[in-house]
């Protein structure tokens, strides 16, 4: 009888101490930082590019991966209203948020920075079981777009609107997540390997979004490039075949000859001779 008591009593200090300290770890909290940063090549001008994004059309959700739904055309018309503008994101887990999110524009010599700042978000608080476990109470973004040439060296802001060269886009946030729990190394070590895949994840997601909308020629670039084409051969044949006709009377001439430039001086009115030419031709 004795040693059952002795086995309930260490078993009841058991159950006070985990009881203990699973209050104890639920009850505190602390702010875990995050941070991300990633560069994205586009091989297009920058005037392609911003024309490119502001034809961008919707797609249906997908609730299998993380995705940010926004509506350029209101965008675009909030931001000149001086208003937020309003952002959606798809969690295939944690389910849609709804953000509201304040642009600036910074222009520098080299670069053009969109900085966002978060006003809102609904929800704000992550919950599980009832329980509040995560709660979003700062969110920043910058989208440093850049024009390079070929060789990938920066153009200046002046050149921003160049046709020639490539757009790099700088993507870097912040953020400020209070943890609803003691800040053990344990769970410091979890969260860092969570936030690793949310940032792969968030990669891989831009990556894809440049694929599809910003990569590739849209509908109106393919009418306009095809019309293009079609009337090219009408109009290029005739001088391809003048260029291959003076080519080849001046190789009769001499082989080995290049052609000279003749600047007709302004007291010669005798018309040009151009009937090998027309003999080639």
């Amino acid at each position: 009888m004795k040693i059952f008591r002795i086995v309930f009593l260490v078993f009841f200090i058991i159950i006070l101490l985990i009881v203990g300290f699973a209050a104890w770890f639920c009850t505190g909290s602390f702010v875990y930082q995050n941070s991300l940063q990633e560069e994205f090549v586009i091989d297009e001008p920058i005037s392609v590019v911003c024309k490119r994004a502001m034809n961008i059309k919707l797609k249906p959700r997908s609730k299998d991966k993380l995705a940010a739904r926004i509506d350029m055309q209101q965008a675009a018309k909030n931001y000149s209203l001086g208003k937020p503008i309003e952002v959606e994101i798809d969690h295939p887990k944690l389910g849609t948020f709804k953000a509201e999110v304040r642009i600036n524009l910074e222009a520098e010599p080299n670069s053009l920075k969109i900085r966002g700042t978060m006003v809102s978000l609904d929800p704000s608080q992550v919950k599980k079981y009832g329980k509040t476990v995560a709660g979003i109470e700062n969110f920043t973004f910058v989208l440093k777009i850049a024009a390079k040439d070929p060789l990938g060296k920066n153009l200046g802001f002046v050149n921003l609107l160049t046709n020639t060269g490539k757009t790099a886009i700088e993507l870097s946030t912040d953020s400020d997540i209070r943890v609803h729990f003691r800040g053990l190394g344990l769970l410091r070590s979890q969260i860092d390997r969570m936030a690793e895949k949310t940032r792969l994840d968030i990669v891989q997601e831009v990556e894809n979004f440049l694929d599809e909308n910003l990569r590739q020629p849209s509908e109106e670039e393919l009418a306009r490039q095809n019309a293009v084409d079609e009337k090219a051969p009408k109009s290029g044949n005739f001088w391809n075949r003048l260029k291959q006709g003076a080519k080849a009377a001046i190789q009769k001439v001499d082989p080995g000859l290049e052609p000279e430039k003749v600047i007709p001086s302004q007291d010669d009115d005798e018309p040009l001779d151009v009937s090998a030419l027309d003999e080639e031709i």
